[in-house]
Parts: C-alpha cells; sequence; structure tokens
C-alpha cells in the first residue's frame, strides 16, 4: 500500500512519502529569451521560436512540430549563445492574451537546439531533475494555478523569472521522474495520433462543405442547365438565365463604429461585436466580450445590428486571408442582447428583393475571394480590405426563387455536416480532457505507473 504525506501546500495536498517539494529556483536556472521580432526572420537559418508559436494550439508540449519553428541567421549562435535552448530545456511564454494561457510553455526536443525568441523565459533544469517530467507537471492546471493567481494584466497577462523561480515544484525520486516521464510519453503520442486522425477527418469534412457551397452557389441545383459565359474572369461560366451583379448594386453598406475602451462596461445586454468575434459561419460572441451602456448605445444606434445582415471582418494577418469572414445575422443571434458592430467590421443590408443567405454562401466561394484580396493593403503584418473594393466585387445573381432553393438546399446539407464535424470535435474535446487528467493524474503521485 502507497504512503502519502501532507504537504502543507495548497495545490498540491498529499503526495507519496518518498516525493520532495521543492522551489524551482533551486533546481532551475532561468534567462530570458532574445527580442527577435518578424522583421529578423528569414527562410532557413537557425530554428527560433517565439510566444506566438508557444501560444499555438499546434504546440504538443513535450514535442516541437516543424509548423511552429521559423528561423534567423546563424550568427546569433555566437553572438547570443546563452539563448540557444538545448535539450531538455523549457521555454515559457512570458505574454499571454488570455487566462487559460498563463504558463504556457514548450519542452526542447531539437538536437540542434532552438533559439528562444521574442517574449520568452528559458527555464533549464539541473542534471538532478529530469526535464520531462517537469514538462508534464507544466502543464497541469494547478501548478499553472500559482502563475496565474499572481499574473500581472488586464487584456494581457504577463510572467516573470520572479514569478517562476518562486513557484513550488512537486518531484519524485529521479528513477521514478524518467519512468512517469516515458509512461506519458507513450500514452500522450497513442491519444495524439487519435486526435489527429479526427482532426483530418474534420479537415476533409470542411474541405467537402466548402465543395458542396461552391457548386450550388455557381452552378445552381439543376445539373442540366445551359451555361453561359459571365463576361467575368473569375467567374467563368453561370447559369444562362443569371445576372452578374457588383455588391454596391444590391447591399447598402455598414461601417462599424470605433468604440473607445473607456466607453466600456463590465456587462450589458449591449455587445460590441469586434473582429475576434466573428468567424465564417457562427459569432463566437463569449470570445473576450466588451459591453456598453443603454446610453451609448442608444447614441450610436445607427451602428446595430438587425436579422439578414450579412457581417464581414476588413483586418486579419496579411498574405495569410484569414479574414473577410462572413456571418448572416440571424434572430437567434439577437434573441439575448443587442448587437453593436466595432470598427473594422462591416455589415450588408439588403436594398432589393434577395435572399441574404444565399449571398452569405456565395461570399465563402475562393474564386469572389480571390477578386477580393487582390486588393488587399496594409503593413508587412497586417492585411486590410477597404469599403471600396469591397462594393466593385461582382457577383453571380440567379432569381429569388432559386436562390430560395439553394439556400434550403445547403442549410439542411451543411447541417449534416456540421453535426458530423461537431461529434468528431466532441470525440477530441473527450480525448483532450482524458489526456489532461491522466498527466494530472500522474505527476502529482495519484496514479502511479
Amino acid at each position: 500500500m502507497r504512503m502519502f504525506k501532507e504537504t502543507g501546500v495548497e495545490w498540491i495536498g498529499k503526495i507519496p512519502r518518498d516525493w520532495e517539494v521543492v522551489i524551482l529556483k533551486k533546481c532551475c536556472d532561468l534567462c530570458k529569451g532574445l527580442p527577435i521580432t518578424k522583421a529578423d526572420l528569414i527562410k532557413n537559418g537557425t530554428p527560433v521560436i517565439s510566444y506566438g508559436q508557444i501560444h499555438s494550439k499546434n504546440n504538443k508540449w513535450t514535442v516541437i512540430s516543424k509548423d511552429l519553428i521559423r528561423y534567423v541567421d546563424n550568427s546569433y549562435k555566437f553572438s547570443n549563445p546563452f539563448a540557444l535552448a538545448q535539450v531538455g530545456s523549457i521555454i515559457f511564454a512570458d505574454t499571454s492574451e488570455d487566462y487559460e494561457g498563463i504558463g504556457n510553455c514548450i519542452y526542447v526536443n531539437l538536437e540542434q537546439g532552438i533559439f528562444a525568441g521574442y517574449h520568452t523565459i528559458i527555464v533549464r533544469p539541473f542534471n538532478i531533475y529530469y526535464p520531462k517530467y517537469l514538462a508534464f507537471l507544466f502543464q497541469t492546471d494547478c501548478w499553472r494555478s500559482q502563475l496565474r493567481s499572481s499574473a500581472s494584466g488586464i487584456k494581457v497577462f504577463s510572467v516573470t523569472q520572479k514569478m517562476l523561480r518562486n513557484t513550488t515544484l512537486i518531484v519524485p525520486p529521479n528513477t521514478k521522474q524518467q519512468r512517469i516521464a516515458d509512461y506519458l510519453d507513450s500514452k500522450c503520442s497513442k491519444i495524439d495520433s487519435i486526435i489527429e486522425k479526427q482532426q483530418a477527418v474534420i479537415e476533409k469534412l470542411k474541405e467537402y462543405k466548402l465543395s458542396v457551397i461552391t457548386e450550388a452557389v455557381t452552378k445552381g441545383l439543376n445539373p442540366d442547365v445551359e451555361m453561359k459565359d459571365s463576361g467575368v474572369e473569375w467567374i467563368d461560366k453561370v447559369p444562362k438565365h443569371w445576372k452578374i451583379v457588383k455588391l454596391d448594386d444590391i447591399f447598402d453598406f455598414l461601417g462599424g463604429y470605433a468604440y473607445n475602451s473607456d466607453l466600456y462596461v463590465s456587462e450589458s445586454l449591449n455587445q460590441v461585436v469586434r473582429i475576434g468575434n466573428v468567424k465564417n459561419g457562427f459569432l463566437k460572441l463569449d470570445a473576450s466580450p466588451v459591453y456598453i451602456n443603454d446610453e451609448v448605445a442608444e447614441e450610436t444606434s445607427k451602428f446595430k445590428l438587425s436579422s439578414g445582415t450579412i457581417l464581414f471582418t476588413m483586418t486579419g494577418t496579411k498574405g495569410k486571408r484569414d479574414y473577410f469572414y462572413t456571418h448572416l445575422i440571424t434572430d437567434k443571434d439577437l434573441m439575448e442582447k443587442s448587437l453593436y458592430i466595432n470598427q473594422r467590421v462591416g455589415g450588408l443590408i439588403s436594398k432589393t428583393d434577395l435572399n441574404a443567405g444565399y449571398f452569405n454562401y456565395l461570399l465563402k466561394d475562393k474564386s469572389i475571394l480571390d477578386s477580393i484580396f487582390v486588393y488587399e493593403t496594409g503593413t508587412a503584418n497586417q492585411g486590410n480590405l477597404g469599403m471600396e473594393s469591397i462594393r466593385r466585387t461582382k457577383l453571380q445573381f440567379p432569381s429569388r426563387e432559386e436562390q430560395d432553393a439553394i439556400v434550403s438546399y445547403l442549410d439542411k446539407k451543411c447541417l449534416a455536416i456540421d453535426s458530423n464535424i461537431a461529434k468528431k470535435q466532441s470525440i477530441i474535446s473527450k480525448l483532450l480532457e482524458y489526456k489532461k487528467s491522466l498527466i494530472y493524474e500522474v505527476v502529482t503521485g495519484k496514479k502511479e505507473v
């Protein structure tokens, strides 16, 4: 029978009798990463990782995926050798834009090492400690609770070297540390493999969904319909009886209001819709929500959203096309609160007899997006789309009867596909929760391996 002892430390509780409680600064060295920015990056050279990649959803914690690696000139090796994190080092992001991300880190498994870049802290465990065990411990919410309780900031949270140094660790005997790490490596790699397969199915379903949408909105539902040349390069052929129109011909444009953060209140029934709240096909209103009071809402009533408006985002990462997401506002979106659009979010309001749902689907077509993103402007990192370039976009325009039929067809098809995607995502969520629970049970000594 295993024997346990009280630690007197709130987040730890009881641990196996042969385990120890230590302060991180007594078993690890720490140093800051280099202030490497995007301007310093090149295509090949010495690998580097910064806080943005550490926060990536592709971070598997104990294996650095290739898609997370960036590169700097090899001269960094000689001028900044101490910032080169060798195998066994653990690199923390010292900044997080959300509470859950506080404590995010990555274990260095690259033989050649990797530079710790912008907004990072390198933790180097002493030789008597097995670093991968610590890397698994650092993933647990109970250990991170120490950082979360003291991380400073409101919209951006900061983690300092001092905070890390003063955290408490639970450490089993050295041989058990390696056994635990090897066990979790094996178990977690199997879980990750299943997750990857489920994710691959999700990506195929998303591709299939897009192909179904494209086929219906560009060719209609009659496979035998006679086609004609549209006269527009990116549209190609359309059913013979369809028209070609500019967005400006059929929609009025509503630009967002530049709400100052000083106007925000902790909570109300008036929410400001910002870029991060608009995704393709849905609103993510729980993503960093902000609110305004009734007085400000009344003063900015022209920016209030109504059912049937197509939302679109106008700013993102240049060259990545991670914006101009569209979402059709429905009565369901407005059931619990009033919505007001912020700057760099726009709205399309129909000014003729049409089914906005059809055009919401059409604006997801790759050819249409190609024609819009030709006019992308912005800085090296930030991409923007101007209202004028969006206004002159040319679109297919079937009859109202066909618009209704296409929307009805796509709503049913997409609902079925989305249902399958949701099932796969549910499986992934359960696997992630199991993985999280398993790591916690093992690194805290509650489960013996």
